[in-house]
């Protein structure tokens, strides 16, 4: 003979049920907004990549928060952590960057851009990062130099790439391996083909023109002056 279930068991039975149900819906309700959080994250960080925007510091704090936790949520993604250098490389950079404020923020690049080029080791943009991060920290080095290389093999032809090989030559040719120097005049030759007034207004501002010309197998036409004068176009 069966015997009926006591309808305490039932009604604790009931309870059990709706309290899983209640935190199984409560986990989903989170999961959902660090979901929306890590996107809208991800989204305002390549907008502010892609225009330059230099953010003010309570912005910037939650911006990077909100891509760590889109980070700690895929760490398998090399693209979040790319952002996240990208983001640190752009506040150590700039206009009135303060030279000794920056260094930590090179660091962390440095620390983000490491586990990208470890998930995707052939993206140019995430060698060249890690080469214009040590250069912002004065590290000519050994990671340096396979950076710069595995840049210029994976995207010979990126202007990204051009950019920083431009300036690893104009601030610190001496120290340059003479492969490296090869490889620095063979990018400054390519970036000329590509955006000839850009590159010739980037060796100007800096002062590095003489230096852009000496380079170049074939001096063009702005080069006939050695000194540092904005070249002006032909005809």
């Amino acid at each position: 003979m069966s015997h009926p279930r006591p309808r305490f068991l039932e009604s604790m039975g009931l309870a059990l049920a709706s309290g899983l149900l209640l935190l199984a819906l409560g986990l989903a309700l989170r999961l959902g907004l660090a979901d929306f959080t890590s996107l809208e994250a991800r989204t305002r960080a390549d907008e502010v990549l892609s225009q330059n925007t230099r953010l003010a510091p309570p912005e910037f704090v939650r911006l990077r928060d909100g891509l760590l936790q889109a980070a700690h949520k895929l760490p398998e993604d090399p693209q979040a952590w790319e952002r996240l250098g990208a983001l640190a490389l752009q506040r150590a950079t700039g206009p009135r960057a303060d030279p000794i404020l920056a260094r930590p923020y090179y660091r962390q690049a440095l620390e983000h851009l490491r586990r990208a080029a470890a998930l995707r080791p052939t993206s140019p943009y995430t060698q060249a990062n890690i080469a214009l991060a040590k250069l912002g920290l004065g590290e000519i080095d050994a990671e340096f130099d396979r950076a710069l290389l595995a840049a210029e093999r994976n995207g010979p032809w990126e202007p990204a790439v051009h950019y920083v090989m431009l300036e690893a030559g104009m601030t610190h040719w001496a120290a340059l391996r003479p492969e490296l120097q090869a490889q620095v005049a063979t990018a400054a030759e390519r970036a000329l083909v590509l955006e000839r007034k850009r590159v010739l207004a980037f060796a100007h501002e800096r002062g590095q023109m003489p230096w852009l010309c000496a380079r170049l197998a074939q001096r063009p036409a702005e080069c006939g002056s050695t000194r540092n004068e904005m070249p002006r176009e032909a005809g």
